[in-house]
């Protein structure tokens, strides 16, 4: 049953799967779609796709106040980035990049 223990003030929430978003008491804004989403999340404003029941790793996790996406997340730390990805990633076709990039720990500046 998705958002089991949704109190009185939990709402704005659109959240799909088994168990998905179990524990938000309160929160609000909150998007979870998948198994076991969001199980252990309470709070505000996230994106959780998962379906591992891995509970606080997500497979898409992202903050809609902060406008920041992260793949193979624990949504328990906020992306630091606007996007993040917590593993390997592999472009099979061209990569613009306009700014700041940080690679291995070596910046460049375009």
């Amino acid at each position: 049953m998705a958002l089991f223990r949704g109190g009185q003030t939990a709402n704005g929430n659109t959240i799909l799967g088994n168990l998905a978003g179990s524990n938000i008491l309160n929160g609000q804004g909150n998007v979870m779609l998948g198994n076991e989403a969001g199980y252990n999340f309470n709070g505000n404003n996230p994106l959780i796709i998962d379906n591992s029941g891995q509970f606080s790793n997500a497979f898409i996790y992202g903050d809609f106040a902060s406008d920041k996406v992260a793949i193979n997340w624990d949504y328990n730390t906020m992306p630091t980035s606007t996007f993040t990805v917590d593993g390997t990633s592999e472009f099979l076709d061209e990569v613009y990049i306009n700014g700041t990039t940080t690679i291995d720990g070596q910046t460049n500046c375009q």
